[in-house]
């Protein structure tokens, strides 16, 4: 009960072709410069861009990414 209460406060944002497309081109404009940061912050950072959306971190490696906004705690 506890965990679906608390599953109901987020959003699950659909990963499409455009989502697709866009996580190839960021990933792979981060490894033509040497800063890839991994699929993983890849598709958050992508998700974040293409729904205009913020990311909460400590890691520093998303500051790697034009236009991406993030939020430090």
């Amino acid at each position: 009960m506890k965990v679906a209460a608390l599953l109901e406060l987020f959003t699950v944002l659909p990963i499409d072709e455009t989502i697709y497309e866009a996580f190839g081109r960021i990933s792979s404009a981060l490894a033509l410069r040497g800063d890839a940061i991994g699929d993983s912050g890849e598709v958050i950072a992508t998700l974040a861009l293409m729904y205009d959306g913020e990311i909460i971190t400590r890691d520093r490696h998303f500051s790697k990414i034009p236009h991406l906004k993030t939020i430090s705690y």
